[in-house]
């Protein structure tokens, strides 16, 4: 959440994007008191926790066109349920998808 917080100083969600940061409580606590949760909320984005966006049920990521997650686990089980493309990468190329709007290959993990 630091590293997310320290790409989003200064920047801005782009129009239409609904960026989401997820994390436990325990962790989301920290960020509220270290204010990472308020400089993700400043950006346009949001810090939520108690769950994940792949368990809370089929209908939630169905509504979306496409997502990026930095987790790979995440990005693997959302397939199940999004109907667009699923990207995987970095925290820093998601927070760059997110104030950009837009995807670019350059984005993916190498290997």
């Amino acid at each position: 959440l630091q590293e997310a917080a320290r790409l989003l100083k200064g920047r801005r969600v782009a129009k239409g994007v609904d960026l989401q940061v997820w994390t436990t409580l325990a962790i989301k606590g920290l960020a509220d008191h270290n204010g990472f949760t308020a400089v993700i909320e400043e950006a346009g984005g949001r810090l939520y926790s108690g769950s994940c966006p792949v368990t809370i049920n089929s209908d939630y990521l169905s509504k979306y066109r496409g997502v990026v997650f930095d987790s790979l686990k995440q990005s693997g089980s959302a397939r199940l349920y999004v109907t667009g493309p699923v990207y995987y990468g970095s925290t820093a190329a998601a927070v760059d998808a997110a104030t950009t709007g837009e995807w670019r290959e350059a984005f993916r993990w190498r290997g």
